[in-house]
């Protein structure tokens, strides 16, 4: 059996950042506790999308932060797809630093078809490797020509290097089904663990709730049309929720789809409250203000957070096995106006009758996905992992 202090995690991204946590950084952190190092190994280069909240941005070099390491390496960025320059400072990185775990980040990109090409000088004793899937249902159920193309190429490329890796990770069982079906890997080569949240941020603190009549509701993240917060703003300014509730967003910045957002809630005379991005000490005191968490378009970590804070959330139903997220009443789920203004009836209500169970909903969040949890199942497949390799 593999000794868990032994792990040297290395943790590889085509793009990577530090400023807002995601769960790889969380994940650094809960190895941290236990002496487990994580270095990420990634370019230069920045999404577009991040550039708007980003407070400093690092080139190539190496920067040591309290729980990781990060080794960036310059990179080409067509079409935000990375490509390494410095092929042998790559190698070196990941395959003759004295890593135990290589654990890759998707595996959709060119960035992985150039780990792949490198791993082949590695030899035989080089660490093990493993993928994140972070890739959601509705990137891997398109369909048409492009689509199917994509779906080939990475699927003959997973299957041509199956034996440089040992395991891939997705947070769901739809997930797993997708990524089966679309890449004919199979199933016991696929190990599902849920995404989980950080307790040591995000808990719930009684004396900070809403006291005022309304409903207080809220969202909170990076915004964008897929976010559908138009779609929020137009249904609780109906008549029948206009003077029952309090909007708060979180997240604005300065671009045409904030701006409209804000003229459309003047125009309705919804009472909204326009807060820009905030950090996570900022996000747990919001999350554990409103009464409801609601998430009409694309989701991400944050209804888990929303969670851990003992709050309620109502997620729109954009992807198969979201289920998870809601189940032991921590939240509902709507997948069209009519359930939306259902589900908004049934939260007034409890919010008026105080029978939100913001206690349990912590509680069963706590059990069921803190990092603290989580980690433990990560540590199993890396021990696997391992096991295997000093096996063979």
């Amino acid at each position: 059996m593999a000794n868990n202090k032994s792990f040297k995690i290395c943790r590889f991204y085509p793009v990577f950042q530090d400023e807002f946590w995601y769960s790889e950084h969380y994940l650094a952190k809960e190895f941290s506790k236990e002496g487990i190092r994580t270095t990420f190994v990634t370019s230069n280069r920045y999404r577009k999308s991040w550039l708007k909240y980003l407070q400093k941005l690092y080139s190539s070099g190496h920067y040591n932060f309290e729980h990781y390491d990060i080794f960036r390496i310059k990179a080409f960025f067509p079409m935000e797809q990375t490509i390494f320059i410095n092929w042998y400072r790559l190698f070196k990185l990941l395959f003759r630093n004295e890593n135990t775990i290589i654990h890759l980040y998707g595996y959709g990109t060119l960035a992985t078809l150039q780990i792949f090409l490198v791993s082949l000088f590695s030899g035989k004793k080089s660490p093990p490797m493993v993928f994140s899937d972070h890739t959601n249902s509705i990137t891997n159920i398109q369909e048409g020509a492009f689509a199917n193309f994509f779906y080939k190429v990475m699927g003959g490329t997973l299957n041509l290097f199956k034996n440089k890796y040992h395991t891939i990770i997705t947070f769901s069982e739809a997930g797993k089904q997708v990524i089966s079906k679309r890449f004919k890997i199979p199933k016991d080569k696929i190990q599902i663990i849920p995404l989980g949240y950080d307790q040591d941020t995000y808990f719930y603190r009684p004396d900070r709730k809403n006291t005022e009549s309304k409903l207080v509701v809220g969202f909170a993240g990076k915004i964008g049309s897929q976010k559908r917060l138009d779609f929020l703003i137009n249904q609780l300014s109906s008549e029948e929720f206009i003077n029952k509730v309090k909007l708060i967003i979180i997240g604005i910045t300065n671009d045409p789809y904030c701006n409209s957002l804000k003229t459309q809630a003047k125009e309705t005379g919804l009472e909204t409250d326009f807060r820009p991005f905030a950090n996570s000490k900022s996000l747990s005191e919001f999350y554990n203000l409103i009464d409801l968490a609601i998430f009409p378009g694309s989701i991400s970590i944050t209804t888990i957070e929303a969670n851990g804070c003992g709050t309620p959330v109502l997620i729109y139903e954009s992807i198969e096995g979201l289920s998870e997220r809601v189940i032991d009443g921590r939240g509902m789920l709507f997948k069209d106006e009519n359930e939306f203004i259902d589900r908004m009836r049934s939260f007034i209500r409890l919010y008026e009758t105080k029978e939100i169970m913001n206690s349990r909903i912590e509680m069963v969040t706590r059990n069921k996905s803190s990092w603290g949890v989580i980690k433990e199942q990560y540590k199993a497949v890396y021990t696997n992992c391992l096991n295997y390799e000093n096996n063979l």
